[in-house]
Parts: structure tokens; C-alpha cells; sequence
């Protein structure tokens, strides 16, 4: 079994704090770090990470070397709920053409057998 969910102690999300894109208050209540996904997973009997893959998007590398040269917003400044809610599913991908072209090539340069990238695998096998 594969299972893959944001890791918040990746580069891209220290770097950019509370600008984290997946930082969502309303529709995450775990944040897993590889420790933490691997400590659940290990929890049910007879499960165990065999192995780590991960990968971080382009648009948060990008972001991140951003965010290295301007003042951190707060969470407040990140993040408003009620005006989240009123437009988070009429919103657009945008330039998706352009991100679809540049991710076919950014994915063999980011994509690794660690589990250090903003988005992680764990390979889970029965012991």
C-alpha cells in the first residue's frame, strides 16, 4: 500500500511557514511530519514503512525562494476562514497548461527515495 500526504517538516513548509498552500486549518486536523506517519502506520499490527519516496512541486520551491527574501506573514494574514469558504470551490487552476508543461520535467529533478519533499510516500508493507 502507498500512502502519500503533505509533509510539514519539509524545506518548503518551514520556509514558508503559516504561506504554506497546504496549510488549511478548516480540512486538516493531523499535520504529519515522516516521524508521524510512520509512528500511525506502525501503530496497526502487522504494518510497517518499507520504504520513502517524495516529491516537492515546483510552485513551492518557488515559493519558498520567495519567501526567503520578505517578512513572514502571520497566520492571520494567511488565512481567513469565512472568506475561504465563500470562494474555495468556485476557484480556477491557474496557468494550468504551463504548470501541466514545466511539471513533466520538475518531477525527475525533485522526485527522490526520501521522505524529505513537501509531498510524501510511504510504502507500506505487512510485516
Amino acid at each position: 500500500m502507498i500512502i502519500m500526504t503533505d509533509n510539514f517538516e519539509s524545506r518548503a513548509a518551514k520556509s514558508l511557514g503559516a504561506e504554506f498552500p497546504k496549510w488549511i486549518p478548516h480540512s486538516h486536523i493531523s499535520h504529519f511530519s515522516p516521524n508521524t506517519l510512520q509512528a500511525c502506520i506502525e501503530s496497526v499490527k502487522g504494518l510497517s514503512v518499507s520504504g520513502w519516496l517524495s516529491y516537492t512541486p515546483w510552485e513551492l520551491s518557488a515559493l519558498a525562494i520567495r519567501a526567503a527574501f520578505r517578512k513572514h506573514k502571520s497566520p492571520d494574514e494567511c488565512f481567513n476562514l469565512s472568506e475561504t469558504l465563500k470562494s474555495e470551490m468556485d476557484q480556477t487552476y491557474r496557468l494550468f497548461t504551463l504548470r501541466r508543461i514545466i511539471n513533466r520535467f520538475w518531477f525527475d529533478f525533485s522526485f527522490g527515495r526520501n521522505p524529505d519533499g513537501a509531498l510524501m510516500y510511504a510504502v507500506v508493507r505487512k510485516k
